[in-house]
C-alpha cells in the first residue's frame, strides 16, 4: 500500500528518534538495524529504503537537530531582532543546547561524520551544510539591506564559513572539560566579536581593493616586461 508523504516524513522521523535512544543505550557501534527496527516496530527492509546503513541514520539525526533548532529560532521575535552577529551566536549556543540531549551519541560519531576526510564531501554533508547557509544568507542580506554592513564580493565565500566555524566549534566542545563548558562559551564570544568588528571595518572589502590594486598596478606590469 502506498503511504502519503507526510506519513513518511513521519516514519523517518520516528525512525531517527528510535535509533538515538538506542544509540545512547547500547552505543552506536555495537547497535544493528534489527535493533532498531524492533524498536521503532518498523520492519528492516523498510528502515533500508529510508536509511541505507547506520551512517545515514546519524546524518539524520543531525540533520533533524539543525532543522528543529532553525525551526526554534526563526520563531522567536528575541531572535529577529538581533543583529547578525548575534544571531550566529544565539544559533551556536541553541544548538550546542539541543546536541547535549545525546552528547554520547555526538561524541562517538560527530568527528567521524562531519571531519574525516573521505566523508566530508558526501552528499548528507552536502545537504546539512546547504541548510545552514540558506539560513543565514537571509538574515545577512536583511542585515545589509537596513546598512548594519556592507555588501562584498566576499560575502559567499563568508557565508561558506559558518559552516566550518559550526563543526569547529561542536569539535572544540566535545573536548571541552571546563564548568559548563565555559571555555567553549568564552571562544564563541570572542569570535563573534571579532567578526563584529571585521564587518564593522569593512576589513574584506579593503583587503579585496589591495589585492586588485596590487595584480592590477603591480603583477601585470611585471608580466608586461616579460619577454615571451
Amino acid at each position: 500500500m502506498k503511504i502519503s508523504q507526510a506519513q513518511k516524513v513521519k516514519n523517518k522521523k520516528h525512525i531517527i528518534e528510535t535509533a538515538v535512544n538506542v544509540f545512547n543505550r547500547v552505543g552506536y557501534k555495537t547497535t544493528t538495524i534489527k535493533q532498531i527496527a524492533k524498536e521503532s516496530k518498523i520492519s528492516e527492509p523498510s528502515i533500508y529504503n529510508y536509511f541505507p546503513n547506520k551512517e545515514s541514520l546519524v546524518f539524520g539525526y543531525f540533520e533533524l537537530e539543525l532543522l528543529r533548532t532553525i525551526d526554534k529560532l526563526n520563531t522567536q521575535p528575541s531572535f529577529i531582532n538581533l543583529n547578525f552577529c548575534e544571531k550566529i551566536q544565539s544559533f551556536m549556543e541553541t544548538q550546542l543546547e539541543a546536541l547535549e540531549k545525546n552528547r554520547t551519541l555526538v561524541e562517538e560519531s560527530f568527528k567521524f561524520i562531519f571531519v574525516t576526510s573521505s566523508i566530508h564531501s558526501s552528499i548528507e554533508v552536502t545537504q546539512q551544510k546547504k541548510i545552514l547557509t540558506t539560513f543565514m544568507r537571509e538574515y545577512m542580506i536583511k542585515s545589509q539591506k537596513i546598512g548594519d554592513f556592507p555588501t562584498s564580493p566576499l560575502d559567499e565565500f563568508f557565508i561558506g564559513l559558518i559552516w566550518d566555524f559550526y563543526v569547529g566549534i561542536v569539535c572544540y566542545w566535545l573536548k571541552d572539560s571546563s564548568p559548563s563548558y565555559a571555555n567553549t562559551s568564552q571562544l564563541i564570544d570572542k569570535s563573534i566579536l571579532l567578526l563584529q568588528e571585521i564587518l564593522k571595518t569593512n576589513i574584506a572589502n579593503k583587503l579585496l581593493d589591495i589585492l586588485q590594486f596590487f595584480v592590477r598596478n603591480h603583477l601585470f606590469n611585471g608580466l608586461s616586461s616579460l619577454n615571451v
